[in-house]
Formats: C-alpha cells, structure tokens, sequence
C-alpha cells in the first residue's frame, strides 16, 4: 500500500489536536463546567491534565514516535468524552456534531496507531 500521504496527514491531525490541547491549558474553567458530575470534583485539574496529554499525542504523532500507544490512547479518551460529556446531551443539536466529531477523531486516532512504526 502506498502511504506516501500518511505523514502528511498525521501532522495534520497532529496539529488539530495539539489546537485541543491549547484550548484544555487556556479555558479550563469553562470547560470544567461541561463535566459530567461523577467528575464535577475534579474540575480544572483534570481539563489542564487532559490538556498536556493532548499536547504530549500530539508531539509524539509529529515526531512519529510513541504513536501507536498515543493514538490508542487517544481514540480511547476521544470515545470516553463521546459517551461521558455528549451523549447525555443528546438531541441537541451541538451535541450530536460533537458525539460525530469525537468519534471521527478517534477513527482517525486509531488509523495512526495502525501505520505507526512504534
């Protein structure tokens, strides 16, 4: 199979989720608002660790190193904000294009894992 585009598309996506990243770091207080309540206690702390861990995916995808356990852990975490944060939101219809982004995104995650070397 000729997967002379997969680099370029893993830096691509690489960079889409390090902009998460920077999103999780600057408005942790807002988004600590959007957690479900078994997770409420954990407010801020827990947006700016998954905040670092988006950056470190991220890193590690445009490197190309550690990418295959970065996107199973990401596509992991992608569908645990897909069934904890969206889905009890659902109709709405924000919710419903998150729960189909989400979910790309981890497809996405997880076909990185697949190409990648380590």
């Amino acid at each position: 199979m000729n997967n002379a585009l997969s680099p370029i598309g893993r830096i691509i996506y690489a960079l889409a989720i390090a902009f998460f990243g920077i999103a999780h770091l600057t408005s942790a207080d807002q988004m600590a608002g959007n957690l479900p309540p078994m997770f409420s206690s954990l407010g801020a702390p827990l947006i700016y660790f998954t905040g670092v861990c988006l950056l470190l995916a991220a890193i590690s995808f445009i490197i190309n190193r550690w990418a295959r356990i970065a996107g199973i852990l990401l596509a992991i975490f992608l569908l645990l904000i897909v069934f904890t944060v969206h889905m009890p939101h659902l109709p709405d219809q924000t919710a419903t294009a998150m729960v189909i982004k989400d979910t790309a995104m981890a497809g996405a995650a997880l076909m990185i894992a697949g190409y990648a070397k380590s």
